[in-house]
């Protein structure tokens, strides 16, 4: 799927449309965090119908918050609420697509075992070890974002324009760094 990053929406206003998503950035960022505690308190005290509406609050406004965000561990760690929502009440195919979308943001990370129980981990290494060897995926940076570093999932790749290819499937944080100018994200 092709998704413009979030420069497009401040193409034409130059400079102060650059800070206009940066603020809307920050101020998504903001919210994202109150949201995803409240989520995590309600998942603590089992009340999952309102944590599930919470997590998924919280992972679109992190989403929006994609050019400020140096990393995917919020969006993990919504995915990982959502999945243990979804075990709870025995939706085993929406808990492993949770865990799927976790996995594909970062592949190396390891689950607390003192926090999630070995058949939680066991899916999650699953859908890890299936994303790994489905489809791939590439990731174009074009001219427009010459001069910038092209991170994704909050790994810096190389500078654009940029091609990267062999990304696994799915849905990864995306933004271009320009030194001076508001990072763009999607």
């Amino acid at each position: 799927d092709a998704q413009p990053l979030a420069v497009a929406s401040a193409a034409g206003a130059g400079a102060a449309g650059a800070v206009v998503v940066e603020a809307a950035a920050k101020a998504a960022l903001t919210d994202a965090k109150a949201t995803f505690d409240k989520a995590q308190k309600a998942l603590d005290a089992l009340k999952l119908g309102f944590a599930k509406k919470l997590f998924a609050q919280a992972l679109d406004s992190y989403e929006k918050a994609a050019p400020v965000l140096t990393g995917p561990d919020e969006l993990i760690r919504c995915h990982l609420g959502l999945a243990e929502i979804a075990a709870r009440e025995g939706h085993d195919d929406e808990s492993a697509t949770q865990l799927a979308a976790a996995a594909a943001l970062n592949p190396e990370r390891q689950l607390d075992k003192k926090k999630y129980p070995p058949a939680f981990i066991t899916t999650f290494l699953k859908q890890r070890d299936r994303i790994l060897k489905d489809k791939r995926g590439s990731v174009v940076v074009d001219a427009t974002g010459a001069g910038s570093t092209v991170e994704i999932d909050g790994r810096s790749i190389q500078g654009a324009p940029a091609t990267v290819t062999d990304v696994p499937e799915g849905r990864h944080l995306v933004r271009a760094v320009r030194e001076g100018l508001p990072a763009y994200g999607a």
